[in-house]
């Protein structure tokens, strides 16, 4: 590991502030994680104060790299790791990588040797001068060691393909001695020595290699090394001696003119031998690979987010079918050593034609003759071919055979096999009882008997990915001494949660960087704002608030990310659209993406439009339910506009919006309040506590309302706490917790007082009144109420005045002042109408219904409470439908229809039901009580001097 700069070497005094270099600079531009890079330093031994042996070590690397240096690369520390920014030309590992990558695009052969060259004279010695303090730094290494032979190998193919050996024949023997697990340099050393006259050297070789090969791993040479060691022996036998540049055939044709016939390939990887579940996905690519009657090659194409074992399920169905296809298996992984590029078919169209008996000399230069070849070699033959993480149906095409009797798994992230007419299998995560079978065939069935609740737990915590599964599981193998419950705590912390997902060769965030890779910038900044405001859910208008971009343009970067495989869709609309999820471990490799890649400013403001938006869908909610901005504080807290053409419109399907959108709204509102952003938490909050009561979703009401009166006071914003107050007044009230709700509104009168908010205070005021007249003090409340009207007829909002003359008529009504009564919820109705409610015009008719069940007019009554009833269920309002069908039941009994009037009061409490009672429930229960004890006679509610119901219910 060396440090130049200017011609000359940068001193690095300490071992590990090389090695730590080395290891940041082979993952350039990603986060390293201090926990990693303690993994990668010390394995399972580290010292004591690791942590702070890194930090001072990379401390001291920072002063050494500051100056001049720091112009070519950085050293930066991000959310509890490391990242070294460079331009791939300044390390000679990312510069190596390019110009091959270069080399394979390039197709004048001399072009590409000379690229290939450069490239390998980058390299000094081993990586990290072979300097690697364990097993696992070492497997770091592996990679760019295998991608220096695999380029040694492309280049001496490009020179023995050019008539080149004379030039590279001692280069390729001193190269194949000490790599004698490289079959392909055998096989081209064996090919050069023979076209330079030295076949008895070449044959020698072979002898000595085939010997060490069989000692040391106990198998024999591959096919094509062993033709050509018989092509050879035959040359030796007197048969045609080809001219020193001449291609040498691997397999000469039989002296009575036979034709080539090609060996059998075996090239599957090893099977898993802890394959757990899908069954049901195996059984359908086996029926659809093997059935009867097929006019064409059959081709089944897998899809999935990284993890989800797409490649596992392929090789093992492969391994399943061998006996289905007697005349071999290919395989080709299709993408490139760095994860990334993918693999030119060309390429390994080359490898397929090798493996099956066609010299790499006479293998065709361009893709379409080796496709010919390949399509033709394989016309009347039984073989299985697996294309593993492929890239798009073009990479595809020139490798799908033409025969009839041949077959083909593709697997990929993206959506592939369209264009051959394949049918699509999609995988999906695991469900629980699979997840921990899984990693019960990993860790040991023992250890999670013995703990599962432990075991349930650590599969959530993986998102029931399989991949993920798999590292835990290894990770537990390898710790017998670990407790289950030990590896799940070690997760709780979502901020280091992704370190936890690697293990040697096993990595969560790798196989998630691949996936991100394959984004556009547009995308990838979606996907890292998207993580970064931490929403499990997403759909365009979302989109389109955090890249400040239009609708249809956020539409169209979640498509690509639902194509990238890093969102599935949850649920589809042909009006709304879609609306999508990630998965929580995609939004934790995000998250941590955005605290990399993204300024803290661009953050702030995407935060800042997100929740403008949020405030924007809300107040469309709450218009649709009140008609307008009234009965609540409004602060003018910035909104966002979203187009009204995108998404489900809360304007005219308020619930619906609300009840697919709660859980991300709660996550907003918890968001703005730790971003410092008080008034759009307690505002949102605010705005949608309407919604809240009318689901009857009381607790996470009240978390909410708790979380925003602390924001409001964190910030002295006493406009928001006041209307928290207020609001949480609402909540007790519908709790019957009394006491408490008077105590929070005199807690807000008093803020409100000092601010110059007169509206609010009359909001106060309104609600106190009808606390009153719930608690059965009718004549303060009257008092209240005729005090504050004016108030809130001044200030125009016009449904907290229809609320004010209906609680004056529900006095007069328990009062038995029929015509009075009856007058004011006439005036009442007229307000509503003139703001707008729909769902309180439906309670004031609700109490008119009632005031006719006093007068025994059930006949009269009955046609209110069923226009109720509708008017209800179709704005959502399970409150409404409770009160309407208790009116309904009241107007049964009148009518001597007692079992109508039992099912109507079952189904209200079914609706009403919560785990504690609230002031709807307990005035159900009540007339379920009366109708029951009656046992068929008058109900007490119908009873014109019997308040009780009436006055507990608003």
């Amino acid at each position: 590991m060396e440090v130049w700069h200017a011609g000359s070497p940068v001193r690095l005094a300490r071992r590990q502030q090389r090695l730590i270099l080395g290891i940041l600079a082979l993952r350039a531009n990603e986060l390293v994680s201090a926990n990693q890079l303690i993994d990668l330093l010390w394995g399972d031994s580290p010292p004591r104060q690791a942590r702070a042996v890194v930090q001072t070590r990379v401390s001291e690397l920072r002063g050494v790299l500051s100056g001049p240096v720091e112009a070519a690369v950085r050293l930066r520390t991000r959310g509890g790791g490391y990242l070294l920014e460079s331009a791939p030309e300044a390390i000679d590992a990312q510069h190596f990588l390019a110009l091959v990558r270069a080399s394979r695009a390039e197709r004048d052969g001399k072009t590409a040797i000379r690229t290939l060259r450069q490239a390998l004279d980058l390299w000094r010695g081993p990586v990290l001068g072979g300097d690697v303090p364990n097993e696992l730094c070492a497997t770091l290494c592996q990679g760019l060691e295998s991608a220096r032979l695999t380029a040694t190998e492309e280049l001496f193919d490009l020179e023995l393909g050019l008539g080149n050996q004379q030039r590279i024949v001692d280069e390729l023997l001193a190269t194949a001695r000490v790599n004698p697990a490289r079959e392909r340099l055998v096989g081209q050393l064996m090919l050069a020595l023979t076209r330079v006259g030295r076949s008895a050297e070449a044959l020698s070789y072979y002898d000595e290699w085939r010997r060490w090969l069989a000692d040391e791993f106990g198998v024999d040479p591959q096919p094509d090394v062993q033709r050509l060691h018989l092509s050879i022996l035959r040359e030796g036998e007197g048969e045609p001696n080809a001219a020193p540049d001449d291609p040498l055939p691997v397999a000469a044709p039989e002296q009575s003119g036979g034709t080539f016939r090609g060996g059998v390939p075996r090239l599957l990887p090893p099977d898993v031998s802890d394959f757990t579940g899908r069954t049901a996905e195996i059984d359908r690519i086996r029926r659809l690979l093997t059935a009867p009657g097929r006019t064409g090659v059959a081709v089944v194409a897998v899809t999935g987010p990284g993890g989800v074992g797409k490649t596992a399920l392929s090789v093992h169905v492969a391994h399943t079918l061998r006996e289905d296809f007697p005349d071999g298996q290919m395989y080709a992984n299709l993408r490139g050593p760095d994860h990334r590029t993918p693999i030119d078919p060309a390429e390994v169209l080359g490898r397929f034609l090798r493996a099956l008996g066609v010299d790499g000399a006479a293998v065709p230069e361009t893709i379409e003759e080796r496709a010919d070849l390949y399509r033709d070699l394989l016309a009347e033959r039984r073989v299985l071919v697996v294309l593993d993480n492929a890239a798009s149906d073009d990479q595809i095409a020139p490798l799908v055979p033409a025969g009839q009797h041949c077959a083909v798994i593709i697997n990929g992230r993206t959506h592939l096999g369209s264009t051959f007419g394949a049918p699509g299998l999609r995988l999906e995560i695991f469900e629980p009882g699979q997840a921990v079978e899984l990693l019960g065939h990993v860790a040991g069935p023992t250890r999670l008997r013995a703990e599962p609740e432990a075991a349930a737990e650590l599969c959530r915590q993986c998102g029931f990915l399989p991949l993920a599964l798999r590292v835990l599981g290894a990770r537990l193998a390898a710790k017998p001494h670990w407790s289950v419950a030990k590896l799940s705590r070690m997760l709780r912390d979502e901020s280091g949660r992704l370190d936890q997902f690697s293990y040697h060769d096993l990595d969560v965030r790798a196989s998630l960087s691949i996936s991100y890779a394959g984004l556009s910038p547009a995308a990838q900044r979606l996907l890292r704002l998207t993580g970064h405001i931490d929403l499990a859910y997403t759909d365009s208008w979302i989109a389109a608030a955090l890249l400040d971009v239009s609708p249809t343009r956020g539409e169209t970067l979640l498509e690509e990310l639902f194509d990238g495989q890093l969102v599935d869709v949850a649920e589809s609309d042909p009006v709304s659209g879609s609306r999508f999820r990630l998965h929580h471990l995609v939004r934790l490799f995000a998250r941590e993406r955005a605290d990399v890649e993204d300024d803290s400013t661009e953050l702030a403001a995407a935060r800042g439009r997100v929740f403008g938006a949020w405030l924007s869908m809300a107040d469309r909610a709450y218009r649709a339910v009140h008609g307008g901005p009234y009965r609540t504080v409004l602060v003018p807290a910035e909104r966002y506009a979203v187009d009204d053409a995108q998404g489900i419109r809360p304007a005219e399907e308020p619930v619906t919006w609300f009840e697919s959108e709660r859980t991300a709204l709660a996550v907003v509102a918890r968001r703005a309040a730790q971003e410092g952003h008080a008034a759009a938490c307690w505002e949102l909050v605010n705005i949608t506590s309407p919604l809240f009561q009318m689901r009857r979703y009381f607790t996470e009401w009240h978390e909410l309302l708790v979380l925003a009166l602390d924001a409001a006071r964190a910030a002295d914003d006493r406009h928001g706490e006041a209307t928290m107050l207020y609001r949480l007044a609402m909540h007790s009230t519908d709790r019957r917790e009394f006491a408490r709700a008077e105590e929070y509104i005199a807690q807000a009168l008093e803020i409100f007082a000092t601010t110059d908010s007169l509206h609010g205070r009359a909001l106060v005021n309104a609600f106190a009144a009808s606390l009153s007249r719930i608690k059965g003090h009718e004549r303060e409340a009257l008092v209240r109420y005729k005090e504050v009207l004016p108030e809130l007829i001044d200030a125009r909002d016009w449904t907290s005045a229809a609320i004010a003359l209906r609680g004056i008529g529900q006095i007069h009504l328990n009062q038995q002042d029929y015509v009075t009564a009856d007058r004011y919820f006439c005036q009442a109705l007229d307000m509503c109408r003139l703001g707008g409610s729909t769902r309180l015009e439906a309670q004031v008719l609700f109490w008119q219904g009632m005031l006719r069940v006093r007068q025994e007019r059930f006949t009269d009554a009955e046609p209110l409470f069923s226009g109720v009833l509708a008017a209800s269920r179709q704005l959502g309002d399970l409150t409404g439908e409770g009160q309407a069908l208790h009116g309904l039941s009241l107007c049964y009994q009148g009518l001597g229809q007692v079992e109508r009037a039992r099912k109507a009061l079952h189904t209200a409490l079914v609706l009403c039901r919560q785990p504690r009672p609230t002031l709807l429930e307990a005035t159900i229960r009540g007339a379920l009580a009366d109708l029951e004890s009656t046992a068929g006679g008058r109900n007490r509610s119908t009873d014109p001097h019997n308040a009780d119901t009436l006055r507990s219910v608003d």
